[in-house]
């Protein structure tokens, strides 16, 4: 199961590993496969992409014993942005599922650090021992609004804050 804040890369990333995939929120033919039988939506090569699983959150469950029944790992791949309905009852999911929580994109990864300083490291009190870089105060605010968004790669920050404003904050 791949968690994480929306727009983080959870299912881009999915898709990397997956080898069929049902859009939950998005496909059309799921609500009539939840109200006739939803194990069709288990149907696939493995492993499965399960996008947006709380959308259906029956779906844990039929998964927990999916895997119970076929005895193998790697079946599935579950992602979603937010929990289900607190009044929904999961099973825990102990032994049948790994958790992989994504985050937004480092400035490291984004290329804006070299890596040498770890704020682990700093925490701890270790020695800092880095070049010194001098991106100005005007860039690192720039680079503070437009975060680690994958999908604002290549994007000014205009384009950054306009998504903050409206595209977190709409499901």
């Amino acid at each position: 199961m791949v968690t994480g804040v929306k727009a983080c890369g959870k299912t881009e990333t999915a898709r990397q590993a997956a080898s069929s995939e049902v859009l939950l929120e998005s496909d059309e033919a799921v609500s009539s496969a939840i109200a006739y039988d939803p194990s069709i939506l288990l149907e696939g090569s493995a492993p499965r992409l399960l996008d947006e699983w709380q959308e259906y959150p029956r779906i844990w469950n039929l998964v927990r014993r999916a895997v119970d029944a076929r005895l193998t790992t790697g079946q599935f791949i579950l992602t979603g942005s937010s929990n289900p309905a607190d009044q929904v009852m999961l099973h825990s999911g102990v032994g049948r599922f790994s958790v992989m929580r994504m985050r937004t994109m480092t400035w490291h990864e984004r290329g804006w650090s070299t890596g040498e300083v770890s704020l682990s490291d700093v925490i701890a009190g270790q020695p800092i021992a880095s070049k010194l870089v001098e991106p100005g105060v005007d860039s690192i605010c720039e680079r503070l609004l437009t975060g680690g968004w994958p999908g604002l790669l290549g994007h000014d920050t205009d384009s950054a804050l306009a998504f903050a404003r409206k595209g977190l904050s709409h499901n």
